[in-house]
């Protein structure tokens, strides 16, 4: 599942999510926010998750513990997305 998540085929390259990244991190400040992140969910997978569900995501993968994730954290995120079945995600559907 890995960058489906966020509206990437499998096998994509680097180039590809950093572009994913970009796109979503609307205020350019090189984070991704839990609103942005919801947003990035929401259009790219179709799924209503609660800003709970989006804050655990990003706590999941936040070195820094600043509530927000950079780049390297996003990549990260792909690999903590492999653990999230479809079936998972399906159940916040609106």
């Amino acid at each position: 599942m890995r960058g489906q998540l966020l509206g990437l085929a499998e096998g994509h390259d680097e180039v590809a999510l950093k572009a994913s990244f970009e796109k979503f991190d609307t205020d350019g400040s090189g984070y991704l926010d839990a609103d942005e992140l919801r947003v990035a969910l929401r259009e790219t997978r179709g799924c209503d998750v609660s800003l709970d569900e989006v804050t655990d995501l990003i706590n999941s993968v936040d070195c820094v513990g600043d509530g927000v994730i950079s780049y390297e954290e996003f990549l990260a995120l792909h690999d903590e997305l492999d653990l999230i079945t479809s079936s998972d995600l399906q159940r916040h559907k609106a």
